[in-house]
């Protein structure tokens, strides 16, 4: 978990970050897979959730928006990322909004999202 201050504009907004690093799958060989919780509270969006998945060079990546307003604006901007992906020489596996019906309440239910049985140990890489 990280607290990350960013500019947007003139404004000093604050995120949260949340990164899962999978360590059954760095024995097995395949190192590059992480996944990720990114809050963010905008003055105009609102509230944002994005879970990023990242897989070698694939990459999938929700979106949870407050309402569906929001979630139509995400959707017309969504060729923007797809195609700053596809530069970056990634493979989307896909894109999706949706409108979140409850507070997602930080790492708890990004481990629910990400179908993990059994927590016993935590690698947290302050790098990302």
């Amino acid at each position: 978990f990280m607290q990350l201050p960013f500019l947007f504009g003139d404004k000093v907004l604050n995120g949260a970050l949340f990164v899962l690093n999978n360590k059954k799958k760095e024995k097995d060989g395949t190192k590059d897979d992480v996944s990720a919780l990114l809050q963010l509270d905008f003055a105009t969006l609102g509230h944002l959730d994005t879970f990023i998945r990242k897989e070698n060079q694939k990459v999938q990546i929700d979106f949870y928006a407050e309402d569906s307003t929001k979630e139509k604006w995400l959707k017309e901007k969504l060729y923007l990322l797809h195609n700053s992906l596809l530069d970056k020489s990634y493979q989307v596996a896909a894109i999706q909004t949706f409108v979140k019906k409850d507070k997602i309440n930080g790492f708890s239910d990004f481990l629910a999202n990400e179908q993990v049985k059994k927590v016993s140990r935590f690698s947290f890489d302050m790098r990302a």
